[in-house]
């Protein structure tokens, strides 16, 4: 089911055009080289100009939105899609924006190894919470250092910014540790692989993800 905010239907469109603008705005005065990880696949583009710039991102959007969403179809996830305005992805501003409220959200983290380095796993935790990243993550990675991955470093591995973080689609192989608590929940709003919309889901719909554990202890009072 799509959900779209009223007073949204006209920012979005805005946003759009405003983002193609500033994309077309780019001056490039030598070629430019974007490297863009899918899983473990690395795809080069050889970029001469804002235009071929701007059609190359939204190529990559339209390939992860592709993977997402064929993603929760084949898992046959029960879910309404709420478009949004990209400006207002991010947890916090989301809730206070839509009215929706903080620990009915969950954030999908990722977290990377820094020793051994080249680790990763993706962790969910409501949005009132903290990952509790020092001790539960550190035991079930079986690493001595961890940190959170960065924003490049999420894009790369997932393809998705940060905002649109969702735990469908994720690359093969990847971990995926959600907090138990999230189960006590009538519903959980998680991210959609786009900074543009959310999903909302029953939190047992995480049940369905291959390869994704439910965690007691996984986050700490925020």
């Amino acid at each position: 089911m799509l959900l779209r905010p009223p007073e949204e239907a006209k920012n979005t469109v805005e946003h759009d055009i405003s983002a193609r603008e500033r994309a077309h705005s780019v001056h490039m005065k030598s070629t430019l080289f974007v490297s863009a990880q899918w899983g473990r696949h690395i795809v080069t583009h050889h970029i001469k100009g804002s235009i071929e710039l701007e059609v190359s991102i939204m190529k990559s959007r339209d390939d992860i939105g592709a993977k997402v969403d064929s993603s929760v179809n084949e898992l046959k996830i029960i879910h309404d899609l709420i478009e949004i305005n990209a400006d207002f992805a991010d947890t916090a501003a989301f809730c206070e924006q839509y009215n929706f409220p903080l620990d009915h959200c969950g954030n999908t983290i990722i977290v990377a190894a820094k020793k051994p380095p080249g680790e990763y796993c993706a962790c969910i935790v409501g949005g009132s919470e903290r990952l509790d990243v020092n001790q539960t993550v550190k035991r079930l990675m079986k690493v001595s250092r961890l940190s959170f991955a960065s924003a490049e470093e999420t894009q790369n591995l997932t393809g998705m910014m940060i905002g649109g973080v969702t735990p469908f689609g994720l690359p093969d192989g990847l971990s995926i540790y959600a907090d138990e608590k999230l189960l006590e929940l009538d519903y959980v709003i998680l991210g959609s692989g786009s900074r543009s919309s959310k999903f909302k889901i029953n939190p047992a719909e995480l049940h369905k993800v291959p390869g994704l554990n439910f965690v007691v202890g996984l986050s700490k009072d925020g």
